[in-house]
């Protein structure tokens, strides 16, 4: 048995491993966009002078490329929730090298376009949704932390490849520096991904187990699109990226138009990059123990704010200087809010088709706004009707986050009230009653039934990804005949008790008096193990256990060690509610 010096040298050990990970996950993330989205603009200039190519033309193969990555994003991401999370970025790296080198002997605008659509499919597989998804799957108790760690590192892929690209381009040719970018995707992505992603665990399993955790992410996935929270972020999203493309990508022009002077165009857009990892860190630090669904009412307010700002402020270089930095903090956040907000207001399952769906319009509407405003722009030959346009959608992507916020309690976690211990508790009676005969056979879990048990509980719409193996040794489930997990509860062990957790029934098995079985036997091996005290969080089947001796108390009154469990600070919503029970009392 390892002693508990030994059991910190291991932990020890994992968490650095894993902050090496999470570090070479970045450091992929920076060459990706590097390489790939910031470099394209200074080629553009090079195709129209060798090539005679327009810029219409090749602005238009980058947006073929946008499309193609919105309409690739939800197969991508149900592919990472199968398992195959680092195959698809290996896979999506080794793409991006193949059509940089295709693109380096281009002599054609058909094959530019040809390299745009492979592009497309390789920047849904490389760039910030796939990694979210993994780093969600791999690390369930602290992907907040280091979704914004890797953003951190990614901000800077603009401000590192801009030069080193255009330095290549005048030293060596845009031929030449295409292949030096092929060459970075080959030396440093490859490796970085299939060093630092984790070999998924469904590749351990036997057939009928993945076969369960693929219908455990369908369900998660179907849930999702009857959810109004999923529309309302959907439609937040795709407002702001129109919003935000059509924007950055006209700004130049527009300041050019009102005649800002070069030095302080350079100037503003200087402040851009700076502004989102300065907001980046500002999150990961001053606002990390704030939900991301308060920070994304901060987010989704500032984007208006930025453009009311320029529009006001004419010339004036303060006032530009003000608009890069609100408008810059903004994206920052915006990016991490992007990666963390469904799992902090819906839930984990599934989670990699769940974002590519939201990044489809979204993806479609980073390809068509620019190219829409600069429609707007040559109908009024005037700028000002853009800026409207652009106001008016982040309003409405703003009005959208608040809709999908106060949803969001409500349906996330009461729509999917027949396994939860809310429908326990409203279909049960007060009385104590016998479990009928109907060889259903109460026993601890096993390894072999963690999707099952993972299956059920996302089903009842209970918190599943944190589970793991070593859980099992504190969980019972009922089998019916056919052996069949129907119903689970859990038990974590803290140094001054155990959290009740992961209490459901099946719905075919309710109403046989079944939650109130588990929860004594659970209650029973707490007491065997020597606990004196229960805690459990519920959102809405408080009246269920006041009737079996818990009471309702704060949550600041918990132990800092249960606080800091995963379920406790991070999988459940803040409006859950916190119950105690002394054990031995009935």
């Amino acid at each position: 048995m390892p002693t508990p010096t030994t059991a910190k040298r291991n932990d020890d050990r994992m968490i650095s491993r894993d902050s090496v990970a999470t570090f070479a996950l970045a450091v992929a993330q920076l060459v990706s966009w590097g390489s790939v989205y910031y470099a394209f603009s200074l080629f553009v200039v090079p195709l129209e002078q060798t090539m005679g190519w327009s810029r219409i033309s090749t602005n238009a193969a980058l947006s073929c490329g946008l499309l193609v990555s919105g309409l690739a994003a939800y197969p991508v991401g149900k592919w990472i929730d199968h398992g195959y999370g680092r195959r698809v970025m290996v896979a999506g790296s080794v793409l991006s090298a193949a059509m940089l080198l295709l693109w380096s002997q281009a002599h054609s605008i058909a094959v530019l376009y040809v390299v745009w659509i492979g592009l497309g499919v390789a920047m849904a597989a490389t760039l910030y949704d796939p990694v979210f998804s993994i780093i969600t799957m791999d690390f369930p108790a602290s992907f907040r932390s280091k979704i914004t760690q890797v953003t951190l590192v990614a901000g800077f892929a603009s401000t590192v490849f801009i030069p080193l690209t255009q330095g290549l381009v005048t030293w060596l040719g845009w031929r030449e520096a295409l292949v030096v970018l092929a060459i970075l995707n080959l030396a440093l992505c490859v490796p970085l991904q299939w060093v630092a992603i984790r070999r998924s665990a469904t590749h351990q399993t036997n057939t009928g187990q993945r076969t369960a955790m693929k219908a455990i992410n369908a369900a998660a996935t179907r849930r999702a699109l009857r959810t109004p929270t999923f529309w309302g972020l959907a439609v937040c999203f795709t407002a702001y990226y129109a919003t935000f493309a059509a924007l950055t990508f006209h700004l130049v022009p527009l300041m050019t138009e009102r005649k800002v002077p070069s030095a302080v165009i350079l100037f503003t857009m200087g402040i851009i990059g700076p502004a989102q990892v300065l907001a980046r860190i500002l999150w990961a630090t001053v606002g990390r123990a704030v939900r991301p669904s308060r920070v994304g009412l901060i987010v989704t307010t500032a984007f208006p704010l930025s453009v009311v700002i320029l529009m006001a402020c004419g010339t004036s270089t303060f006032g530009l200087a003000a608009f890069a930095t609100v408008y810059g903090g903004a994206n920052g956040m915006m990016t991490i809010l992007r990666g963390t907000i469904v799992q902090d207001v819906m839930w984990t399952e599934g989670y990699g088709a769940t974002s590519g769906l939201l990044s489809v319009p979204s993806n479609i509407a980073k390809g068509m706004a620019p190219l829409s405003a600069a429609a707007i722009w040559a109908f009024h030959d005037s700028y000002m009707p853009v800026e409207w346009a652009v106001l008016v959608v982040s309003l409405l992507s703003a009005i959208a986050f608040m809709a999908a916020m106060r949803l969001a309690p409500s349906h996330a976690h009461l729509n999917e009230r027949s396994g939860d211990m809310a429908a326990l508790a409203a279909a049960e009676s007060a009385a104590e009653p016998k479990v009928p005969n109907l060889n259903l056979q109460i026993s601890g879990a096993q390894v072999r039934e963690l999707v099952q048990i993972k299956a059920l509980l996302t089903a009842s719409g209970l918190p599943a990804t944190d589970i793991t193996e070593t859980h099992l040794d504190r969980f019972l489930v009922v089998h019916n005949p056919g052996g069949a997990v129907v119903a689970s509860v859990g038990l974590e062990r803290f140094a001054d008790g155990a959290m009740l957790r992961s209490l459901a029934v099946a719905k075919e098995y309710q109403n046989l008096g079944l939650g109130r079985l588990l929860v004594l036997r659970a209650e029973q091996m707490a007491m065997d193990e020597g606990c004196a005290q229960l805690w459990l969080l519920t959102t809405t089947a408080d009246g269920f256990f006041r009737k079996r001796g818990y009471i309702v108390i704060d949550r600041h009154a918990v132990p800092e060690d249960v606080r800091q469990n995963a379920e406790f600070s991070l999988l459940c919503p803040a409006s859950a509610m916190c119950l105690h029970k002394q054990l031995g009392e009935r």
